[in-house]
């Protein structure tokens, strides 16, 4: 899915960071500059041992964002409907 904003790039990162840390997840972002015409793009992964990992990527063109959550111990067929 496609949608044309206007964001700040920084400061969206920022708030990324910021939530996914008050949550108890290690946050280790990063920036790479890639120049006048591409800007620059945020990103960073953050995660929990043994819990929920993330990712985003953030530019002024592009939002990424990628959320994995461990399953439940177990199988579905061990529950009974």
């Amino acid at each position: 899915m496609t949608a044309r904003i206007r964001t700040d790039a920084k400061q969206l990162a920022t708030t990324f960071q910021r939530f996914w840390t008050a949550e108890g997840l290690t946050v280790s972002p990063s920036t790479t500059d890639f120049g006048e015409k591409r800007g620059i793009l945020y990103s960073a992964t953050a995660d929990e041992a043994g819990a929920a990992s993330a990712a985003y990527q953030v530019s002024n063109t592009t939002v990424a964002i990628r959320v994995l959550s461990p399953c439940a111990a177990g199988s579905l067929d061990d529950y009974e409907e």
